[in-house]
């Protein structure tokens, strides 16, 4: 086993806090310019760096970094759930999109081949922790993944989950400084700007500052980990409404719209990731579109549904287990069904032409036979989906 608590006997302490030196260490190599930033605004009295602080108060998630007059403050609950969600996107993309792409790049009809089932599974537990931090501070149960006690075989996968946590980190700070840069937290601040001005100005100041510190080495690391700390953000609330700050998805969109120039990258596929869990777990109705050539496309098509109206109908089915109700989405001449089985969500996506339905999401972790049951039932619903519909 791999133990870095500070004490290695006391498995109670906080795991995210044997990371509070890393995240010192990376923001003093963060980039030229940000170590400029921090230079001047010492020398000016508006932050000395000694005063980027951890809290070790036991707030809910939701209680984000704050910048005030001559500080930044870190919260425990938040660090936690960031360091969770990165967890939960690295090993998803590996396996759910890296993994089950290659299975269709090689013509396997088994697109799960080779798929660590235990680990995604372990992976949602982990997601379910998280997502409990946003309702109340809760200790962290060692036995799931966290940085700093697991089994030799995950070193790796924890190794690269702490890199991209690190550099979220840096957003995150750099995003905080900057408010202090430009004096949002003072009464020097531009009186036309509204709150909205400042963090769009902030989140464009602390891509800068990120960029000007990217290298043929870490670059990679450095923008999945600025898209993980965007994509926690979207799955901290159920709607994309941002109040006083840009709505989540549109901060998402400036980043990943701007620094990407290579249509394959596998950012696109984390970010349709991150929108695949967040409609998954607050129930939204998004159409996950399986027979384009990149997650480019399926970036661009999800973001034309957020913001234009997709037709929802409600039906039921009947299988061998009971009746189910069904939600119907259609965009243009496609359509999808949601619902749940044994507590997971599960999609399927219709083929109008071939009037069959097939499974494209959570349906992994359902018995076959009943996914063949739905599979029956909702063939039906091809050609009759109207609202009230019941189909058996």
């Amino acid at each position: 086993m791999k133990n870095f608590f500070s004490d290695p006997d006391n498995l109670n302490e906080n795991p995210i806090r044997v990371l509070r030196g890393n995240v010192y260490q990376e923001l003093s190599r963060l980039s030229p310019s940000f170590i400029a930033v921090l230079r001047k605004a010492a020398a000016e009295g508006k932050l000395d760096p000694s005063n980027i602080q951890f809290s070790d108060s036991e707030y809910p998630a939701t209680k984000g970094p704050a910048a005030g007059v001559g500080m930044v403050l870190l919260y425990d609950g938040f660090q936690m759930y960031l360091w969770c969600m990165c967890y939960c996107f690295v090993v998803y993309h590996s396996e759910m999109t890296v993994k089950r792409q290659a299975n269709r790049d090689e013509e396997n009809d088994d697109v799960m081949d080779g798929v660590d089932m235990e680990k995604l599974k372990t992976a949602m537990k982990l997601m379910e922790y998280a997502q409990s931090l946003l309702k109340g501070y809760h200790p962290w149960d060692i036995s799931l993944p966290n940085p700093a006690y697991y089994s030799d075989e995950m070193h790796d996968t924890i190794t690269k989950v702490n890199a991209v946590y690190l550099h979220a980190m840096n957003f995150v700070i750099a995003h905080e400084v900057a408010h202090i840069e430009l004096d949002h937290v003072t009464d020097n601040a531009a009186l036309d700007l509204t709150e909205l001005d400042m963090e769009i100005q902030a989140d464009a100041r602390s891509v800068e500052l990120i960029k000007d510190g990217m290298t043929t080495i870490n670059k990679d690391t450095a923008e999945l980990g600025v898209l993980a700390a965007l994509c926690t953000l979207l799955l901290m609330k159920s709607e994309l409404s941002g109040g006083g700050h840009p709505d989540s998805d549109d901060r998402i969109g400036a980043f990943i719209e701007h620094i990407i120039v290579d249509n394959h990258s596998h950012l696109w596929g984390i970010a349709v990731l991150a929108y695949r869990l967040w409609a998954d777990h607050y129930g939204h109705g998004i159409f996950f579109f399986q027979n384009l050539d990149s997650a480019k496309l399926i970036y661009d098509e999800i973001r034309k549904q957020l913001k234009e109206e997709t037709l929802v109908q409600y039906c039921e089915v009947i299988v061998p287990e009971g009746t189910y109700g069904v939600t119907c989405y259609d965009v243009g001449d496609r359509r999808q069904f949601y619902t749940k089985i044994d507590g997971f969500g599960v999609w399927f996506e219709a083929d109008q032409l071939r009037g069959t339905v097939k499974p494209i999401m959570n349906d992994q972790y359902i018995d076959p036979t009943k996914i063949s049951d739905f599979i029956t039932a909702l063939s039906g619903l091809i050609d009759n989906g109207s609202s009230g519909d019941q189909v058996q």
